[in-house]
């Protein structure tokens, strides 16, 4: 949990936990779980790290970005989001496209 662009006490904002992942759950058409709830990113990540600011650049709120879609084909689920993960390849921690796949519970 380490924020190069923050000098101050961390985590910032005095939040005790702001790393998020991206999960989905399946449902019937009367809204009774299939399965249960499978996270689709394999490492957490800090939305705060080099997010755009809402409205101007003293602004502590930041926008992640609302790329979030899905696609499915047959019994396969097809996700897509953003993650500001540096997986050796991100090290300005940039909001960069996932794509997960996973098969849909019966």
């Amino acid at each position: 949990m380490v924020n190069p662009a923050y000098g101050g006490t961390l985590p910032p904002y005095g939040a005790s936990n702001y790393c998020v992942n991206a999960s989905i759950q399946f449902y019937k058409p009367h809204l009774q779980p299939i399965g249960h709830n499978i996270r689709l990113t394999k490492n957490s990540f800090d939305p705060q790290l080099n997010s755009p600011h809402t409205s101007c650049a003293e602004c502590t709120r930041t926008f992640l970005g609302d790329y979030f879609g899905n696609a499915f084909s047959g019994t396969t689920s097809v996700s897509s989001f953003v993650s500001t993960y540096d997986d050796g390849t991100n090290p300005a921690h940039r909001q960069q496209q996932v794509v997960a796949e996973v098969t849909i519970p019966s």
